[in-house]
């Protein structure tokens, strides 16, 4: 079969070599293979090609993937805007071992699968085996020092989730008497830095003020705090805004130890960490959260809140650790 070049030579299929279509001279006799235009390259030439380098990518997680991760920790993502946050917070690309951890329990076996690696220094297929460990209870021959730490930190993290104190609050559409709330309430007027009225209805501590109602409650029972605000307000016949989540307290027990002496102030990572002496003070620069950093413990106030508090707070002890893991011994 005859093959045009896009110079407009025919090669002739008998004899290899390129002849001028119109006049049938043979432009250049020697083997078609060797030139330039129809010579065959092996492997090793296009690799060295600067047009054909070939590039290693991570693959992304497909949706199903990370709906599925998500659902695990406890609540589903409500729009692909949630989505694109969690993966920037959990930092783009994985590595292979990353994602395998996430395949295990989601985004907090990622933070133990981290801590695993940075603390006891284990290679990944060990980090991945202590996890599989302390999650499945399979026996895989990783050390037990290091499951008894992956599964401490799951449980200390799933109960410092579970356990976070919100404080909910609500406006009054026009100012309260406090005297006259108290009376009603048959409770005290509390003077401190503002007057208050304190008073418990349904199992809740009610926090009355000339201009707020507040209400503490845990994570999975906010809907009570919501009715006792709405029950109190009822009863001092005035009418509220809708009572919003204001700030979270959640404290992390860590199941290694952080050398607080040894983290260095400044910015890391979009957060600013400040040593006091005994303990150290990290903000995020967003303003998102405030924790405090103690040799065992980590407490962290959230005053920004998202829909999902709880996914919140995941991705906030996943940054903590991984930062301050790199200073922590078993």
């Amino acid at each position: 079969m005859t093959r045009v070049s896009n110079r407009g030579w025919i090669v002739d299929p008998h004899s290899g070599a390129i002849i001028d279509p119109e006049t049938g001279v043979v432009i250049d006799d020697s083997p078609v293979d060797l030139h330039p235009e129809y010579r065959a390259y092996d492997t090793e030439e296009l690799l060295a090609r600067d047009h054909y380098t070939p590039v290693e990518r991570p693959r992304e997680p497909t949706r199903r993937e990370r709906l599925e991760d998500i659902a695990a920790r406890g609540g589903l993502p409500e729009t692909d805007e949630d989505l694109k946050q969690i993966r920037e917070e959990i930092g783009g690309w994985l590595r292979v071992g990353e994602s395998r951890a996430i395949d295990i329990c989601g985004v907090r076996c990622l933070g133990a699968y981290r801590v695993l690696r940075r603390v006891y220094k284990l290679n990944p297929n060990t980090a991945l085996d202590a996890l599989q460990e302390a999650v499945y209870g399979d026996r895989l021959g990783a050390p037990r020092r290091a499951v008894r730490t992956a599964r401490s930190l799951l449980e200390a993290w799933r109960e410092a989730v579970s356990s976070t104190l919100v404080r909910l609050a609500a406006k009054p559409l026009q100012p309260i008497d406090v005297y006259r709330a108290a009376i009603i309430l048959a409770s005290r007027v509390r003077r401190g830095a503002v007057k208050q009225v304190i008073v418990e209805t349904r199992g809740v501590k009610v926090q009355v003020t000339r201009g707020k109602l507040e209400a503490p409650a845990r994570l999975g029972n906010l809907e009570e705090a919501e009715r006792a605000l709405r029950h109190v307000a009822s009863k001092l016949g005035v009418e509220i805004t809708e009572p919003k989540p204001m700030v979270a307290t959640s404290v992390l027990h860590l199941p290694f130890r952080i050398e607080i002496h040894g983290v260095p102030e400044g910015l890391h990572e979009r957060l600013v960490i400040l040593n006091q002496g005994d303990r150290l003070k990290v903000m995020d620069t967003r303003d998102e959260f405030t924790a405090l950093v103690y040799p065992k413990t980590i407490n962290i106030y959230v005053r920004s809140l998202s829909r999902n508090l709880t996914q919140q707070l995941d991705l906030i002890i996943l940054r903590l650790i991984t930062l301050l893991a790199n200073y922590s011994h078993d």
